[in-house]
């Protein structure tokens, strides 16, 4: 009887050790499985969304569908050459909208494009921006709504900024300042 209750105690052993196996197996076959779909998955995603992209924005012409005229970005090579009369614009850097309350009621909502002297916008100017966003701030608090209303006040107001800009940067890196929105109420 020993001996059947050995034999049988060994018979139970090797079942459990096959069943692990088993559970091995369907474990390692279930990991390769997911692998194998994650990698499909990684090469379809790099395939539709690595397309090469074009560099010329085109407009669509309201009469024109043909040939109709075609934004070309800069440095693309594709440029028109400058005319003799004419100068390369500088590198251009969007500030974010400001709204400020004026000083004697109202606020003012204003989009400001820097436009640098040169094509690059110096390292300096990025290590400024805090300081120089401040001083624009500070400037604007203290107009008044009547002043900014006319196109005198509007001129002046970018004469102020590109001093306080020039100013806050230690340098006359910019040349020009430009309003893409301007609201005042």
């Amino acid at each position: 009887m020993a001996e059947e209750e050995e034999a049988q105690e060994q018979q139970e052993e090797q079942e459990a050790a096959e069943k692990k196996k088993g559970d091995k197996t369907k474990a390692i076959l279930v990991a390769m499985s997911a692998s194998f779909v994650m990698v499909g998955l990684i090469v379809l995603g790099l395939f539709l969304f690595n397309r090469p992209q074009e560099n010329v924005l085109s407009v669509d012409a309201a009469q024109d569908y043909e040939e109709g005229p075609q934004l070309v970005e800069e440095g693309t090579g594709d440029e028109d050459a400058l005319e003799e009369d004419e100068e390369p614009l500088g590198a251009i850097f969007p500030l974010e909208t400001f709204v400020v309350n004026l000083s004697g009621g109202g606020f003012i909502r204003v989009q400001v494009q820097l436009e640098f002297k040169s094509r690059y916008v110096p390292k300096r100017f990025i290590l400024k921006l805090v300081p120089l966003r401040d001083a624009i701030i500070s400037l604007l608090s203290v107009k008044r709504k009547e002043d900014l209303l006319n196109l005198t006040g509007k001129d002046d107001l970018k004469l102020e900024i590109l001093e306080v800009a020039n100013a806050a940067l230690g340098k006359e890196y910019i040349e020009n300042v430009y309003f893409t929105q301007f609201i005042v109420r």
